[in-house]
């Protein structure tokens, strides 16, 4: 007879959902998945609400075939063998079972996503915005998104054809799958950069431009870091390679992690002063390191890549011969919590114990975290990243304020003291779902949340922002739509007043 046996208990309320066929399927996939991730010796799952179906006994045998399926079948043989394997067949059912209906909330929730930030442009009534947008190419047909966003943004709002008589924008579907817009009250004292031009520069002419999908657009320079680390010896552009095989180690496929980075930079001389804006997309990991988290790096692989990216950016600049303008760099940093602290502090404070989970051939596939009384209270692994019951609560905590400590990834990304942050009093910016029982916006737990989306400035540019305590109470850093769920990544806001003394 054994010392300790392990019980889970989970209860739930079913009459909300009884006429969803797919929402009952997933309540049940949710319920089963909580019992078997924790081998327990025996479960208690009680169930309420059946007569408010109109066959009660029907649902009964749905809820009872579903649990069994699931435990039985996906816990078995799936999970202990090939976990990634579940999710990928989990999200082929849903795809399957109605993609006109999957289709819609996409096309829904892109239309809210335009909205939240044409909102936070609109509302603040400034002079002149960027807009940068990051991921075009992750698209089927990034042409058609990138149509669809200009159209939301630039076109279909009302409150930004009044503020706004001139806009330039380029999407660049073909390479680096960023897009910037930028919107100005008038094209009075506006003039944008031209290389090929003997001053420089030429007037903005009124009116709104955009280019997409066009290989080249005036006024905006386009670079992927693939072909940059390629021009500047190749080091980079290897060990990106190397990153993507881990030795073998991993099931992970080059064809599965799209990767675009890259930037896109523009110029613009605004009341007499030059202002170089750059939008970027840093590398971007989609999937947990477990054998770094165990190694415990100084710093991670993914880390020094971004960091060598941004050093490449910044010799960039340097050789346009722009490092005295006024910059701002605004886009997908990728930065990371520094995860191996924050997972040693966890264990401290709830006195867990770590263990390792190995493969049947002894590979290194997860750490998980366990109580004095047997529970699971954490659970990395390569696409997991999970703190049970208290995930959500945790990262969100005092606006993110609980886990603050751990975002210094862009403090050790050496930047040579040439770009500069506001300080974050917002929770991460990713990776946000809703919840399948609650309805409600939560933080995934497939990655570890972390503030990936962010707005940089140089020296220069903050001296603007600083010129006088006028300027200095007109700075604000947050989220876009941080109570509405607009996707995964949520935009980030700098408001700024510049002083043009």
């Amino acid at each position: 007879m054994p010392d300790y046996i392990k019980q889970v208990t989970v209860t739930g309320d079913v009459s909300a959902i009884v006429d969803d066929e797919h929402l009952l399927e997933e309540w049940c996939a949710e319920v089963a998945k909580e019992v078997w991730e924790q081998k327990p010796e025996f479960a208690v799952i009680h169930v309420q609400g059946l007569r408010a179906a109109e066959n009660p006994d029907r649902l009964a045998e749905k809820i009872e075939h579903l649990l069994e399926e699931w435990c039985a079948e996906v816990a078995k043989e799936v999970w202990e063998q090939k976990p990634e394997f579940a999710v990928i067949h989990v999200q082929g059912l849903r795809a399957a079972e109605n993609p006109d209906r999957l289709a819609e909330k996409i096309e829904h929730l892109l239309e809210e996503w335009c909205a939240e930030v044409a909102k936070e442009v609109w509302e603040q009534k400034p002079e002149f915005a960027v807009i940068h947008v990051q991921g075009l190419r992750a698209a089927e047909n990034p042409d058609r998104l990138a149509e669809k966003i200009v159209k939301s943004i630039l076109r279909d709002p009302v409150e930004i054809s009044m503020q706004f008589s001139t806009s330039r924008a380029f999407m660049d579907t073909r390479e680096t799958g960023l897009g910037s817009i930028y919107l100005f009250r008038s094209n009075e004292d506006i003039e944008l950069f031209d290389r090929y031009s003997n001053t420089g520069y030429k007037s903005l002419r009124p009116g709104h431009q955009y280019e997409i999908g066009a290989r080249e657009c005036d006024g905006f320079i386009a670079s992927t870091f693939g072909s940059a680390c390629s021009s500047h010896g190749g080091n980079s552009y290897r060990y990106d390679a190397d990153f993507y095989r881990n030795g073998g180690s991993r099931n992970e496929r080059q064809s599965d992690i799209p990767q675009q980075t890259g930037y896109l930079m523009s110029r613009y001389r605004i009341y007499g002063r030059d202002f170089t804006f750059v939008n970027l997309s840093l590398h971007a990991v989609p999937f947990e390191d477990i054998n770094e988290l165990v190694e415990q790096p100084e710093q991670t692989k993914a880390a020094r890549l971004r960091q060598s990216q941004i050093n490449l950016l910044l010799k960039e600049i340097e050789s346009e011969g722009l490092k005295d303008d006024s910059i701002l760099v605004a886009g997908a940093f990728n930065a990371q919590l520094f995860e191996t602290q924050l997972l040693s502090d966890m264990a401290d404070t709830q006195r867990a114990t770590s263990y390792a989970k190995k493969s049947s051939d002894g590979r290194l596939e997860g750490i998980e975290q366990r109580d004095r009384y047997g529970r699971s209270v954490v659970t990395v692994e390569h696409h997991r990243f999970d703190l049970h019951s208290i995930h959500d609560w945790f990262f969100r905590l005092g606006r993110g304020q609980m886990v603050k400590k751990y975002n210094g990834e862009l403090a050790q990304v050496a930047f040579g003291g040439k770009l500069l942050e506001e300080s974050v009093f917002f929770q991460p910016s990713r990776h946000y779902g809703v919840s399948k029982i609650s309805g409600k916006e939560e933080f995934m737990k497939n990655l570890c949340p972390a503030w990936a989306d962010r707005v940089l400035y140089n020296e220069k540019l903050s001296d603007l922002f600083r010129h006088d305590s006028f300027c200095a109470s007109g700075l604000y850093y947050g989220l876009v739509g941080e109570k509405t769920f607009i996707g995964q990544h949520k935009p980030v806001a700098l408001h700024a007043t510049i002083c043009l003394k």
